[in-house]
């Protein structure tokens, strides 16, 4: 049984959340295409959709149960894709209030395990998990990927929407990829600093929510959010970007070491 850490992400349209920005940069590597053969072509809806309502809670730590065997250990590199908000598609160099793609941490994943390789980096700033959930068949079903990292709620907390509207939304995205024979691994949601007690309460609610997901599931969940939380549950000292929402290329870096040290221990 393992236990990981949490992460966070941003919206996609302009809020508080995200600074007005609606355009999230270029990749910082380069993307593989659409697999074209491979495993059975996806049978599943087109264009999958989840509740509109809002989610909005969040949790500490929750144990790892998946059995998902080290990615190195694989003759052949694995393909995965990475399903997110802002938290996965954007680093903040130190001081900067500018983000930048290079150094999120799907792409330092990568480098740091020769046995996985990224085809898709589906982070979009500003999304909810239901934006997740409806472009599902375009970002991640179409890319055929072995491996599928999910990494949401963040926003969701952000409009004050219920836990249990994110957890079906994060349900249905599991279940989906899994009927399409991918692995999903699961990250819990990132402290961020300044929170409301409320939205403080919704992180560690959905956390450990998740943890009963992947249980249920069978599946790996890495709770970033212990490994990047300090005690007083904010972002420990030199993870957070200026905002104390994003992450810094430390944080980036410290959630990837946390990812490949969980795949590693499977």
């Amino acid at each position: 049984m393992l236990w990981c850490g949490s992460a966070c992400a941003l919206s996609a349209g302009p809020s508080a959340w995200n600074g007005g920005r609606t355009s999230p940069l270029g990749s910082a590597v380069e993307l593989l295409p659409p697999a074209t053969g491979g495993k059975p072509s996806p049978t599943g809806p087109t264009s999958p959709t989840g509740p509109a309502g809002s989610p909005g809670s969040s949790a500490g730590n929750v144990p790892s149960t998946g059995d998902v065997p080290s990615a190195s250990a694989s003759a052949v590199p694995r393909r995965f894709v990475v399903l997110g908000d802002s938290l996965s598609a954007w680093t903040f160099p130190p001081g900067s209030t500018t983000p930048s793609t290079f150094g999120a941490w799907p792409s330092l994943l990568a480098t740091e395990d020769p046995g996985l390789v990224l085809s898709n980096n589906a982070g979009v700033p500003g999304n909810t998990t239901a934006q997740m959930l409806a472009r599902l068949q375009g970002d991640v079903l179409d890319y055929d990927p072995d491996l599928l990292f999910v990494l949401g709620g963040t926003n969701d907390i952000g409009h004050d929407l219920p836990a249990s509207v994110v957890v079906a939304n994060l349900r249905q995205i599991t279940e989906t990829a899994e009927g399409h024979g991918i692995t999903v691994v699961l990250l819990t949601i990132p402290p961020a600093n300044d929170q409301t007690e409320p939205r403080r309460q919704a992180r560690r609610d959905i956390n450990a929510q998740l943890g009963n997901l992947a249980r249920q599931e069978g599946i790996l969940l890495v709770d970033v959010f212990s490994v990047l939380a300090a005690p007083d549950d904010n972002l420990a000292d030199g993870y957070a970007a200026y905002d104390g929402l994003h992450l810094s290329q430390r944080g980036e870096q410290a959630l990837a070491d946390a990812v490949y040290r969980a795949l590693q221990s499977k």
